[in-house]
């Protein structure tokens, strides 16, 4: 078989968007005839990673000019003033403060608005702008001498722009693929006018490519990248865990990954269970509620503090990949919050790894007109909690199984889960690519 050779334009390591993505495509791509070459942004404080069999990469410093503003707002020393006095929003007074200091903090209001409007107008397409000639530097210098067989860019934007060019230049097929939306973002930070350019530089750029790649089927469907070629292939998982069959003795739920406390409502989860708790005090012998992730801090704490649920909350920060193994092996039940952006077609890669984990997923949300809680529930793979009923029906269903050494697992197929497997998602592109290809020559 003759390997072909695929160059990927993307952000990788472990911290950032675009890692759970690229990393099972470069551990995996060989394995499928494809050998993959990853031009990559790398901050300057975190090690690279070490040559390896399975790919290539070829690193830029990152350059992100985010970080550049604040240097020479810090510099100038206005950052400080404009981070000590904005108000992101417009302020209420009392008649009191008003006489007082309504001019300074009207000022301040100003002032942090102007601050994001100046950064709405340098970060185009995104903070990693000023790398995109980096980058596109690094891609003429590789393919000078090197031929390949297609592109495929992910994460961040500029990227995108930079396979867009490439592609042009040297007639190679593009493949895009998000994880995320672009100027359809359900928290697109900019104002109106500046996500209208970005439209238009999304459509432009996008239109050419051979094909579209997302995460969820409601973006595919919606056409929200302006490509007639769009398909959906969704996270991948790459650990899987043993179903966990052996009767219940304690009721172990975790929530492992970030916390995004400006989205989840996590004041639901205490409440429910607090309610719970006044009718059913037994319970608090018999559950542990783990909180692992980044965001996991003071005021989790205070939060569970404030219902007195101390007792039976633990919250704790980022733990390695061995611990969170054996954390989910642990589990009974595995947390997941239904946000907002849930009901714009946004499935998060939490979603897959708790697939992989072989346990029952709790979802937790203020309505089943989401895309997780009805992808949870039709496919079998848990619960979905939004009231003190939802709740209730579940838990004493638990504490029985509890009392009477019952199993609790879940109930979804083997070869359902085994679908979501990072080498069946790599498989899907691989598919996808050989067509492109073939149709490109």
């Amino acid at each position: 078989m003759n390997t072909k050779k695929v160059l990927i334009l993307g952000n990788y390591w472990p911290h950032v968007r675009g890692g759970h993505r690229i990393s099972p495509l470069l551990r995996n791509l060989s394995s499928y005839g494809y050998d993959p070459i990853l031009i990559t942004m790398w901050p300057k404080e975190m090690p690279k990673l070490k040559p390896c069999d399975e790919y290539s990469i070829i690193y830029a410093d990152e350059l992100n000019l985010e970080n550049v503003f604040k240097y020479l707002f810090d510099k100038l020393r206005i950052l400080n003033f404009l981070k000590k006095n904005s108000i992101e929003s417009e302020p209420q007074f009392d008649t009191k403060q008003k006489r007082r200091s309504s001019l300074l903090i009207y000022m301040s209001y100003a002032l942090g608005r102007i601050r994001k409007f100046i950064a709405s107008l340098l970060f185009i397409p995104d903070e990693y702008n000023l790398s995109l000639f980096r980058i596109k530097r690094l891609a003429n210098e590789f393919l000078k001498d090197n031929k390949v067989d297609l592109i495929l860019t992910e994460f961040p934007i500029i990227f995108h722009l930079a396979g867009s060019s490439i592609s042009k230049k040297y007639s190679l097929p593009w493949i895009a693929d998000f994880v995320d939306p672009w100027a359809d973002n359900f928290n697109y930070p900019h104002g109106f006018l500046r996500q209208k350019l970005d439209r238009f530089i999304q459509k432009s750029s996008l239109s050419p490519a051979a094909a579209v790649v997302t995460v969820s089927p409601v973006w595919q469907e919606n056409n929200l990248f302006y490509n007639s070629n769009s398909l959906c292939i969704e996270h991948s998982f790459r650990e899987e865990l043993p179903p966990k069959n052996e009767p219940l003795e304690k009721i172990n739920i975790l929530y492992a990954g970030r916390i995004y406390p400006e989205i989840q409502d996590h004041k639901l989860f205490f409440k429910l269970l607090k309610n719970y708790l006044n009718k059913v005090p037994k319970l608090e012998d018999m559950l542990k509620v783990k909180f692992v992730g980044e965001g996991a801090n003071e005021d989790m704490l205070r939060l569970s503090d404030s219902f007195g649920l101390g007792g039976c909350i633990e919250i704790g920060s980022r733990v390695d990949p061995k611990t969170l193994s054996r954390l989910k092996e642990d589990a009974d039940l595995l947390m997941i919050y239904c946000t907002n952006s849930s009901k714009d077609g946004w499935y998060t890669s939490k979603l897959f790894d708790y697939i992989g984990a072989n346990r029952p997923i709790l979802a937790m949300g203020h309505n089943e007109n989401n895309i997780i809680a009805d992808f949870i529930l039709k496919n079998n793979l848990g619960y979905f909690v939004h009231d003190d009923h939802t709740f209730s029906k579940l838990f004493d269903d638990m504490i029985r199984r509890v009392e009477h050494s019952m199993q609790f697992h879940n109930l979804s197929s083997e070869a359902f889960v085994s679908s979501f497997h990072e080498s069946k998602m790599t498989e899907r592109f691989t598919r996808l690519f050989d067509t492109v290809i073939e149709e490109y020559e």
